[in-house]
């Protein structure tokens, strides 16, 4: 019975993963947080029940590196105090870094097959891939955003060429795309390799694109972009070859969005915008390099341990916009190196496994952590679930 309630919260939580914003309990507890938390409770309890005993063969040696990361951020804390904002910063590390990453990473892999996990993902990202066609379609064509219904919590009005861009269930176009870019490509990865017929496959994984391209956003196509030239890379270093069938299907989608962005260049076309992003001319893209540089300003004002976490909100201050260039303001180098560390070993861990569709994994994992680069919102679980859906994987195969 307790497998059978911690299963629940956990299918719960593999499908809510969008939901970022929309029908939340409060601004700090959507629906993937109050299921991450009673996944987390449940499998305590499960633990407990079982006189202790868990398999642990999913964690790594580079885990720790999340828990040094929180007690250099605790340190930073204590040499500059911003108070309350202090404790909510912490908070939310504590809570991504242990709650959502290390306790739901131990109860996936104890509970949960991987046939459902991946179920449970292509439901979810079907589900909000569809609602983000539908959103554009009724906005553009009817005038009515169904996001009203959805209890965002806040209006939200975003635009590409006066067309608007969807949201579904998450904070803003952004975020949505950084969800189908990093869970929606494994998702897209197991519907093909699923026994369907054609025509479903092709539904499902045309619903997904079509989902992604909704949102129009340039940074999760840069993201995509970094991710599958990084995996092409590793994909030559390791076969010395780029002729065999699978080389060729890994590059021909990156090779046609190049097409595409280079075609932008030829006048004012429909790309316009997000080439202008891309090449960060864009108002937008001008004002994320003007924050940027503000941030190394600070870091080298206080390059070993920061100024603390919650400075900017301490301050009424916006972030930076780039989650490595903030957590370094607030925890300075030392803060940063472990959490590079430990996304570089996910990256190598990833190249030297044998795990079905590894190079899918790779350009989300890559994807996935090049955006983080452009956002500072660490706390959305996507990029962290996907690498627990990888492990829970890899170390089943191996053991």
């Amino acid at each position: 019975m307790a497998r059978r309630i911690l299963a629940f919260f956990l299918m719960g939580y593999l499908f809510f993963q969008s939901w970022t914003n929309a029908f939340a309990l409060h601004p700090l507890a959507p629906p993937h947080v109050v299921f991450g938390v009673a996944s987390s409770l449940a499998f305590g309890i499960y633990v407990i029940i079982r006189g202790g005993r868990f398999r642990t063969g999913v964690y790594g040696r580079e885990d720790i590196c999340l828990f040094i990361l929180i007690l250099v951020l605790t340190f930073a804390a204590f040499m500059n105090p911003r108070g309350i904002d202090s404790i909510k910063y912490i908070s939310a590390y504590v809570y991504t870094f242990t709650l959502v990453f290390i306790v739901i990473k131990g109860a996936l892999y104890n509970s949960v097959s991987t046939k459902k996990i991946f179920d449970w993902l292509i439901i979810g990202v079907v589900f909000t891939a569809l609602t983000s066609i539908l959103e554009l379609m009724i906005d553009y064509n009817f005038g009515v955003d169904i996001g009203e219904y959805f209890y965002r919590g806040r209006e939200i009005i975003a635009t590409y060429n006066s067309i608007p861009r969807s949201v579904a269930f998450a904070t803003e176009p952004g975020i949505l795309a950084f969800y189908l870019e990093t869970l929606g490509l494994v998702a897209i990865w197991a519907i093909w390799n699923r026994s369907w017929a054609l025509s479903s496959k092709a539904f499902c994984i045309s619903v997904i694109v079509g989902g992604w391209i909704a949102a129009f956003s340039a940074g999760s196509i840069a993201a995509l972009l970094v991710g599958g030239v990084v995996a092409i890379g590793i994909k030559v270093f390791r076969s010395q070859s780029m002729l065999s069938k699978g080389s060729i299907i890994l590059i021909s989608p990156f090779c046609i969005a190049g097409i595409f962005l280079l075609a932008g260049y030829a006048g004012d076309t429909f790309l316009g915008p997000i080439i202008s992003k891309l090449s960060l001319e864009g108002g937008s893209a001008r004002g994320r390099v003007t924050r940027w540089m503000e941030g190394l300003t600070q870091i080298a004002e206080n390059p070993f341990v920061g100024e603390g976490p919650g400075t900017a909100s301490a301050r009424g201050e916006a972030s930076n916009i780039s989650w490595y260039i903030f957590l370094t303001v607030e925890s300075g180098i030392v803060g940063l190196f472990p959490i590079i560390v430990f996304l570089l070993s996910k990256i190598y861990k990833a190249c030297t496994s044998s795990v079905p569709g590894k190079y899918i994994f790779i350009i989300s994992l890559c994807a996935g952590i090049a955006h983080l680069s452009v956002i500072s919102t660490f706390f959305h679980p996507f990029l962290w679930t996907l690498i627990i859906i990888f492990e829970v994987i890899n170390s089943r195969q191996k053991h």
